[in-house]
């Protein structure tokens, strides 16, 4: 999601437990940062990465990615 301060947040989903309770997601929202000016454009890789593109208002390309699948982000 975009916060007010325009920047780019994620949530991740719990992982399934042993009783076999749906996913959830987790209480914290995580600022991937940014000063977006464009919609986020998310992408998924063939080995399940996410990635994520957007303008800033400087007017540059920014771009964010998992590190692993199911795993953390790049550091900017």
């Amino acid at each position: 999601m975009i916060g007010r301060d325009r920047q780019l947040y994620h949530k991740e989903e719990n992982k399934e437990n042993p009783q076999g309770d749906p996913k959830l997601w987790n209480d914290k929202w995580e600022s991937l940062g940014g000063d977006r000016l464009s919609v986020p454009v998310v992408v998924t890789n063939d080995d399940s990465r996410i990635e994520v593109f957007m303008i800033g208002r400087d007017r540059q390309l920014y771009h964010r990615w998992q590190t692993k699948p199911n795993g953390g982000w790049n550091d900017k």
